[in-house]
């Protein structure tokens, strides 16, 4: 198996233009800041790529999904308002037809320790 490692601004036209060359791909993004991960999560599903997810710099707004079913609001009283962005994340990609872990790792490497990662 052979890898190519890309480098990319998701967000161009000519990214967005080679729909074709991305066959295989698969989606590493650490750290998008708030809408930005909105935004991957739009590409991992449009395009049917699987990704990894570390988000980062929660806020709502971008992805505003419409879900079937939404996460308790109760969550929202808890320290970490990203424990809710993230299940609501994760819940959007579930009720698109996708499956998704939401994992962590240690807080002590960083505070913005959620990972989204699908199939």
């Amino acid at each position: 198996m052979n890898f190519t490692y890309r480098e990319e601004d998701i967000a161009s036209r000519e990214f967005l233009l080679r729909e074709k060359d991305i066959e295989g791909s698969f989606i590493v993004s650490i750290h998008p800041c708030g809408k930005l991960s909105d935004r991957v999560i739009e590409l991992g599903l449009n395009y049917g790529l699987p990704f990894a997810l570390m988000t980062c710099c929660h806020q709502n707004g971008y992805l505003v999904p419409s879900l079937r079913n939404s996460p308790d609001p109760r969550l929202l009283l808890y320290e970490e308002p990203a424990d809710y962005f993230d299940l609501v994340r994760k819940r959007y990609i579930e009720e698109s037809g996708r499956q998704c872990k939401l994992l962590e790792i240690p807080r002590s490497i960083t505070p913005k320790n959620h990972i989204l990662l699908t199939n």
